[in-house]
């Protein structure tokens, strides 16, 4: 009957709902424009007035009234809207005003009802009997379409309750219901009373909790009559863990032990290492007993059972199980020296470290190796030493140069082994170092280039040094130009110094001895002898030139001279003669001579002397200043002569007498006076 009333009531409520939304959509669209009408009223008193912001503010209560969502279109005007207008507008009485109006409105809108939903229990109380169970109805019902999943939950006040539904989600049918049942259990030892209670909570995400409390009353059970218990407790799955110890830890024995009768009294890990038993109680954890088996060392063999009483004495033993005591751990070993790659060269020291493990009950160091390329050339047996040991590894004597393996093997006496091993570079061969130039004990001056080579298979790096200062290093083989400003070094003896190293530490040096010169020689006054030479005399000239004490040396001295007849310098060498320089001048007559003494050293540097002069003099009878001077006055007697015998000539053209005259004088100079004129013709004849 109950059902029926539901079955008819449900369409007359949602018939009405339909009508009373129906009713209200002219209404709330007729309210919605004179809402928007309010607010754009309002944007347009604030628009280009106040901060954009106000405007935005606005627009946004704009858009939630069209959306519907009246609610919070009333929380922004109030929370938002208002308190901007008092903070931006000085009189902003009448804006709030207008607010205040559209709120109004606002709430004026009556929304239909949501959808939602119901819960209910078909009992408002509930007995249950410790070790039984009982049940009842949790109804959901749909209101208003509402048409979602919904999950129960349950809880209670009580203990050892447990609670549980036959569908723990449900999905009502619009305005429909839909049931779950709620099972309860109470346990033997579930408190007894009618004060306990049940909470079942309805949840649906986007909706309000939905709960319900139901009473719960708890009644004692009435014990059997007591029986005589003769049956032992039953003992099964006994476990340990780890399945295969190793000499450090320890070991979890977990044994399921029940008693049907009166109940499981006490259980016992009773377990020996070969020495005696030795007794652990088990606990009860987590429904199963729990004891531990310590430690044992490495190869002992370890036995256990265990053995449980119940009650009413009655008593039960396991199998007896066993296990072996293993070192899984291999031991500790390093290589410290040399280094992974290393380049060696002459006697090695290889450092090597080994030993078992150390915490107690392992196996033991047994025995080690080492090897290079497969040959043992030590071996250590137990005990293995304390401190770092070392071989020394006479590399040159071992094998050619090349590459090597070195491998260190130890094993502990349960035979675990472990190996480790490096590669490594033997170079016994130097490297070649050569200087090219410049050449052992030469002289050197202002900047000059040194030249240099080194090379090795396993090159890695040369150094060019000055006075072992160290000039320039190379990081590559080959060869290399250094330039050397001698002039930043004081005059004298350097060494150029080129080693070339291999990575192996082998060397090689190379070693030239040089004189740095960059002084000129001083040349002294030069003299000369005779003092004032006569003409075609042998003379000497002489200068001494001198060098500093770590000076290169002179290399020779040049004399440059030059006479009035001569256009340009000649050049004749010096010899050194008893300290001095010297040179003998010849076939100078009569003429000034102008000299110069130029010295170079054997480093290159010169000095010259400022220009010297002296006299020659002319050889004996007439000066030949006087000789010339008589050939200028002959010159001139002629000149004469030939000028008055030309004036004579055009005067004879016009008088007989003077003809007759001149002819004589004319045949005493004929000789002398010749000419191709006609009238010389007539005046011959």
């Amino acid at each position: 009957m109950r059902r029926r009333i539901l079955n008819l009531t449900f369409p007359f409520i949602i018939l009405m709902l339909t009508l009373s939304f129906a009713t209200f959509l002219p209404v709330a669209s007729q309210n919605t424009g004179a809402i928007l009408s309010k607010l754009e009223e309002l944007r347009g008193k604030v628009e280009g007035v106040h901060p954009p912001a106000l405007e935005n503010k606005i627009e946004a209560v704009m858009h939630q009234i069209e959306a519907g969502t009246f609610n919070g279109a009333i929380n922004k005007l109030q929370n938002d809207v208002k308190k901007s207008i008092a903070a931006w507008v000085e009189n902003p009485e009448d804006l709030l005003k207008l607010v205040d109006e559209i709120i109004d409105l606002i709430k004026g809108i009556t929304p239909p009802t949501a959808p939602d939903f119901q819960i209910a229990a078909a009992d408002t109380e509930l007995e249950v009997v410790q070790g039984s169970s009982n049940t009842t109805i949790i109804t959901i019902t749909s209101t208003n379409n509402f048409s979602r999943q919904v999950n129960l939950t349950a809880s209670t006040t009580a203990s050892d309750v447990i609670l549980s539904f036959n569908a723990s989600t449900v999905f009502p049918e619009k305005n429909g219901t839909v049931a779950s049942l709620l099972n309860v259990t109470a346990g033997f030892n579930a408190p007894t009373g009618d004060n306990f209670s049940i909470t079942v909570n309805g949840t649906s995400v986007g909706f309000e909790v939905k709960s319900i409390e139901i009473k719960l009353k708890i009644t004692a059970v009435i014990p059997p009559p007591p029986e005589v218990d003769k049956t032992p407790p039953t003992i099964v799955s006994v476990l340990r863990n780890p399945e295969t110890p190793v000499y450090n830890e320890s070991v979890t024995v977990t044994a399921f032990v029940y008693d049907t009768g009166t109940g499981v009294n006490q259980v016992m890990l009773i377990y020996s290492g070969g020495t005696g038993w030795e007794l652990a109680y088990m606990k009860l954890t987590g429904g199963l007993y729990t004891a531990s088996i310590p430690p044992f060392p490495y190869n002992a063999s370890v036995g256990y059972f265990v053995k449980a009483t119940d009650k009413s004495g009655n008593m039960a033993a396991s199998i007896a199980f066993s296990y072996k005591v293993i070192d899984p751990y291999p031991p500790l070993l390093r290589i410290d020296k040399p280094a992974q790659a290393a380049y060696l060269s002459g006697t090695v020291a290889i450092t090597v470290f080994m030993k078992d493990q150390n915490s107690g009950g392992e196996s033991g160091f047994g025995s080690a190796d080492l090897s290079i390329n497969g040959t043992v050339i030590k071996t250590w047996e137990p005990p293995a030493p304390s401190t770092p040991d070392t071989y020394n590894w006479p590399t040159a004597t071992f094998g050619p140069d090349g590459i090597y393996i070195l491998k260190l093997s130890v094993r502990d006496k349960a035979g675990n082994l472990v190996e480790k091993s490096l590669t490594v570079t033997v170079d016994n061969t130097l490297p070649t170092a050569v200087i090219s130039s410049p050449a052992d004990g030469s002289y050197l001056r202002l900047s000059t280039l040194i030249k240099v080579t080194g090379s090795d298979a396993n090159f890695d790096k040369m150094e060019v040094r000055i006075d072992d200062e160290l000039i320039r290093t190379f990081l590559t083989s080959g060869s290399e130009v250094v330039e050397w400003d001698t002039l930043s070094r004081v005059d004298g003896v350097s060494s150029i110094n080129l080693t070339v190293y291999d990575k192996a530490g082998n060397l090689k040096k190379a070693l030239v001895h040089v004189t740095v010169d960059n002084t000129s020689p001083q040349i002294g006054a030069p003299s000369w002898s005779p003092k004032k030479p006569a003409a075609e005399v042998n003379i000497q000239i002489n200068v001494t030139v001198e060098e500093p004490t770590y000076g290169s040396g002179v290399e020779n001295v040049t004399l440059g001279f030059k006479n009035k007849t001569m256009d340009d310098w000649k050049f004749i060498p010096m010899e050194l003669k008893n300290g001095n320089w010297t040179t003998n001048l010849s076939n100078q007559s009569d003429t000034e001579v102008r000299f110069f003494i130029e010295a170079f050293d054997k480093a290159g540097n010169s000095a010259k002397s400022e220009i010297q002069k002296f006299t020659v003099t002319g050889p004996a009878g007439f000066p030949l200043a006087w000789i010339l001077a008589a050939i200028a006055i002959i010159g001139a007697g002629s000149g004469g002569t030939v000028y008055y015998l030309r004036r004579r000539r055009k005067k004879g053209a016009s008088s007989s007498s003077v003809h007759a005259t001149s002819s004589a004088k004319i045949d005493s100079s004929a000789a002398t006076c010749t000419s191709t004129s006609t009238n010389k013709k007539t005046i011959k004849a």
